[in-house]
């Protein structure tokens, strides 16, 4: 049970409003949006549960374009109310999104800089580089000395696809 503090976001049940949520954890240090719950952490339930598992986070990417770590955990169903379906959903912003918006802000980002910024090991770091890399999303300009970073998928391009 996750509670309320500041990269953990409690909602009972989804609004599109809180896609504002989901765009302040990108642009910060990350964070979870948890669904399902109350603001002190106690479960109370989803209707349509699996809908919503299947919908937003395409609904994310779409509107924000960018990509949720989703997560749906049921409880125990003695836990619950017989009459209450219940699941929680966590979100948090993947690291290479984190790793994106770092060298939008500052071309010249250094790994280890990266690996503080996203919270991760530079090796996990290196690994996402690759794969943005490979996905056409990230490039390197100039030698490892002295070159900087370039986004070639910004979320400006996506917005404009909708």
């Amino acid at each position: 049970m996750s509670k309320e503090k500041q990269n953990v976001e409690c909602k009972a049940s989804w609004h599109d409003e809180y896609l504002k949520w989901i765009c302040a954890f990108a642009n910060a240090q990350g964070g979870r949006l948890v669904i399902g719950q109350n603001d002190s952490g106690e479960v109370i339930g989803l209707i349509d549960a699996e809908q919503l598992m299947e919908d937003l986070p395409n609904k994310i990417r779409d509107l924000l374009g960018i990509m949720v770590e989703f997560k749906g955990e049921v409880p125990d169903a003695d836990a619950l109310s017989e009459n209450k379906a219940s699941t929680t959903q966590e979100t948090s912003v993947k690291t290479s999104v984190k790793i994106l918006l770092a060298v939008e802000e500052n071309q010249n980002v250094t790994i280890p800089e990266l690996a503080e910024i996203t919270g991760v090991t530079t090796r996990s770091v290196e690994r996402n580089i690759k794969k943005l890399q490979e996905a056409g999303k990230l490039r390197r300009v100039g030698p490892d000395k002295g070159g900087h970073w370039e986004v070639i998928e910004t979320r400006e391009q996506n917005e404009g696809e909708i």
